[in-house]
């Protein structure tokens, strides 16, 4: 079994960062293999500046699908995901919205999901923490 942790946050080793250090930690201890994807490190680009290759197949006139044309760790890194049995997200939020890195990396999966896996079901485990912290509170 393996799990992986998502940390989608703009700060290198912020809080998302070290709360999935702890939770794979105890993951790990339980003899679950793990891994942390920090998109800190990693090129997530934004949907930009298509033809919609990636949603030709629902077009009756062209009937295809191609791969989408930006260049980036977006399909790669929904591979690793979907092929994990849990996946533990760690999305910040800033004035009350998920991160910009976060809505870039879901606007892409319509196609990525589809043309790595089709459309078969997934038998994974999500657990997403939340928390919620004001330096006021400090």
């Amino acid at each position: 079994m393996k799990a992986v942790a998502l940390v989608v946050s703009a700060r290198e080793r912020g809080n998302c960062y070290d709360f999935a250090q702890f939770m794979l930690e105890r993951l790990a201890a339980a003899g679950i293999k793990t891994e942390l994807i920090n998109f800190y490190d990693y090129q997530i680009t934004p949907c930009q500046n298509c033809h919609y290759e990636c949603v030709q197949k629902f077009d009756p006139k062209k009937g295809i699908n191609a791969e989408c044309p930006i260049q980036d760790d977006v399909r790669s890194t929904w591979k690793k995901i979907w092929n994990a049995e849990i996946l533990v997200l760690f999305v910040p939020t800033y004035g009350g919205l998920p991160s910009a890195s976060w809505i870039a990396f879901t606007q892409r999966q319509q196609t990525t999901v589809y043309l790595i896996f089709g459309l078969k079901l997934v038998n994974m485990q999500l657990a997403s923490p939340v928390s919620n912290h004001s330096h006021e509170d400090s």
